[in-house]
């Protein structure tokens, strides 16, 4: 076996330790024979590569050379013996090595590795743009518009993407890219007002030379038909401690403004408006936090017909509470609940005010999950008596929450029962006060996973319509024929399509005469649909996703400027929250009114009143309501006129009254008293 050794002589070493991120290996061959060849004699390579030299010969030994003030652990790592025939370096320095190989150096065998100093690791950062231009664009809805950011540097590019409730970006947040590689960054911008927009962003990077980057937004925001701007921040909602089920839009303290009631799990928040649709706690001082007994849905109505807004909390983990309102500060006289304990007791899932008899003072209906549901007759002074079982209507269920109206238009408002997983039940007033069962002649008796439902004229025909939110599979539309029955028109209508409903609203969202939906999700998908005489399709430009596990919905004018913003409460509490208020930026150049109806010979609160408003031969229907069991939109009516400049109206109010006005002047707010004879 023929032994050689390999000795390197270093001529020239350069000491220069740099980090590197990548390295390449370089092989040699070592030819046999008398002499031997170098093949390649002479390579270039970066610091970190590894040079293998390999031998074909069977074996040789590998000694490194610690001549000329040159070590081998400083210069490269010891050499490795990987086989029977090839060794390995990796040069861990720059610099000119001259090596030779012994004992035939005076055969001239000589090699040369020259080793380039490693390039730097830092990124360089640069953007396909430094303005984002969205142009023309509907306030209140968001265009998309994308730029590229790219890396040419050596070193992974870190940066911090900015967003807020206006800009946002996919992938989004914290993101990294590699040396020589591009991201492609989708960006969604919502214009918040009329007229030119122009705001400036940072990402924020690790490139030592541009550690902050700076890009422009442009946009011209113009007065579109359909648009709501996310205002929850300034709002001062966010971090809403509970866990959020129902919520309601209501003047609770007459002073004009509309309020936010958050009720929950583990307690109820009252958000007072101070103005511009900014809020502030007031829950300790109104006294309404009902903490641990999981309140599922409350409703407002003038119970004693002082003037101002009473409120029951359905509970439960707990009785339920009805608490009466003093100039804003509250009081509970629930005791007054029933004649006994068993009247209230827990596992109540909402509930509503209504005037059942029409004796001008407000009865109160409440659902229950595996009792009997109770029908409270108000006896005058915060007394109550549960009549369910003589009336008819003390059916037990897996309640969930419950609806009246007038569906049969005799006067009387019925009551609709909804059920989770069994039959929802439709009771028509016999106006002598009981109900009967009309649930399978009416043809309303859907028995899935039912969440709530709204009575509303969705088509302008005067007959009260059913909207059914299902949470698995289609809502449901039922149209009112007007004699008693009801047909499901939700596919014909465009409504067939969500498949997690979770609640909704109705409301004049573009004031062209139609009533529009909002249909929340529980997967987040929270949809707009514009109403065109009866036919629905979706507004797929406005942004409503910050409630990403939504339980409610309502509506109302909070910043009392003539059209109707939104509140979506979210199930997740704390830092979580997904609680939401959207301003409304639509309406066009529509024009509105507002109306606020107010009782005398019925109850104060006019529940159950409804209004006929003409605008030449569109006609609409409005009915004061108390909710639908869980949520509750305010209580004034919003009319949308179109490009109509005066209305004519027509108030039914429960005491069987009528009262008309014509020639009525739009864009503003008129409170209508029901005459006294």
């Amino acid at each position: 076996m023929n032994f050689k050794r390999i000795i390197f002589l270093i001529s020239f070493c350069l000491l220069i330790h740099i980090m590197i991120a990548s390295a390449t290996t370089h092989t040699v061959i070592v030819a046999p024979g008398g002499n031997d060849v170098f093949d390649p004699a002479n390579l270039t390579i970066n610091v970190g590569d590894t040079v293998r030299w390999t031998f074909q010969e069977d074996f040789h030994t590998v000694t490194s050379s610690t001549g000329n003030n040159c070590s081998s652990s400083g210069l490269f790592d010891s050499g490795v013996l990987n086989t029977g025939n090839e060794f390995s370096f990796v040069f861990k320095t720059a610099g000119t090595f001259n090596y030779m190989c012994l004992p035939h150096c005076e055969m001239g065998m000589r090699g040369v590795v020259v080793v380039n100093a490693a390039q730097t690791q830092d990124p360089d950062i640069s953007l396909s743009t430094s303005t984002l231009a969205f142009g023309n664009q509907d306030v209140g809805t968001f265009k998309t518009q994308s730029m590229t950011i790219s890396n040419a540097g050596k070193g992974d590019l870190n940066i911090t993407f900015p967003s807020d409730d206006l800009f946002a970006c996919t992938p989004a947040g914290s993101l990294s890219i590699k040396p020589g590689k591009n991201l492609q960054i989708n960006c969604k911008f919502i214009a918040d007002i009329v007229g030119p927009i122009n705001r400036n962003f940072t990402i924020v990077t690790n490139d030592p030379d541009e550690k902050n980057v700076k890009f422009t937004v442009t946009a011209n925001g113009q007065k579109g038909l359909f648009g709501f701007v996310d205002r929850t921040f300034r709002s001062k909602i966010t971090a809403n401690p509970n866990k959020t089920s129902a919520v309601q839009i209501v003047d609770f303290n007459n002073d004009k403004k509309e309020d936010l009631y958050l009720t929950g799990f583990d307690g109820n928040l009252m958000c007072k408006n101070t103005g511009g649709a900014v809020f502030a706690n007031s829950t300790t001082q109104n006294k309404l936090g009902n903490n641990g007994a999981d309140a599922r849905g409350v409703t407002w109505g003038d119970a004693d017909n002082d003037g101002d807004l009473d409120v029951f909390i359905a509970n439960f983990n707990a009785p339920s509470s009805v608490l009466k309102n003093n100039n804003g500060v509250f009081t509970d006289q629930s005791s007054g609940l029933g004649l006994f304990a068993s009247d209230n007791s827990p596992k109540s899932t909402g509930g509503i005010w209504l005037d059942f008899n029409n004796d001008s003072r407000l009865d109160l209906f409440v659902v229950k999950d595996g009792a009997p549901n109770l029908l409270f007759k108000n006896m005058g002074g915060f007394q109550f008596a549960n009549v369910a079982s003589s009336a008819g209507i003390a059916s037990t269920g897996p309640g969930r929450s419950v609806v009246a109206a007038d569906f049969n238009n005799d006067g009387f408002q019925d009551i609709y029962v909804v059920n989770f997983q069994k039959t929802n039940r439709m009771y028509f007033n016999n106006g002598n006060e009981t109900f009967r069962d009309v649930t399978v002649s009416a043809k309303v008796g859907f028995s899935g996973a039912s969440q709530h439902a709204v009575a509303i004229d969705y088509d302008g025909d005067q007959n009260i319509d059913l909207f059914v939110v299902n949470n698995n599979g289609s809502s449901l539309l039922y149209r009112n024929l007007g004699n008693g029955k009801f047909q499901n028109v939700a596919g014909s209508a465009g409504l067939a399509g969500p498949k997690k409903g979770k609640s909704a609203t109705f409301s004049d969202f573009d004031h062209d005469g139609d009533y529009d939906l909002l249909l929340a999700q529980s997967d987040g998908g929270n949809l707009l649909y514009a109403n065109a005489h009866g036919k629905f399709e979706r507004v797929t430009n406005v942004d409503l996703s910050n409630a990403n596990n939504p339980s409610s919905t309502s509506a109302g004018d909070a910043d009392n400027d003539g059209d109707v913003d939104v509140a979506i409460g979210d199930s997740d509490g704390g830092a979580d929250s997904g609680d939401s208020v959207y301003l409304n930026a639509g309406g066009g150049n529509n024009n509105w009114l507002v109306l606020v109806l107010q009782g005398s010979v019925s109850n104060r609160s006019a529940i159950g009143a409804k209004v006929l408003l003409r605008t030449g031969i569109l006609l609409q229907v409005g009915v004061v309501s108390a909710g639908n069991g869980k949520n509750q939109d305010s209580m004034p009516l919003e009319f949308g006129l179109g490009a109509a400049t005066s209305a004519d109206i027509v108030v039914f109010w429960p005491s069987g009254k009528q009262q008309s006005m014509t020639g009525v002047a739009p864009n503003r707010k008129l409170t209508i008293t029901e005459p006294a004879n």
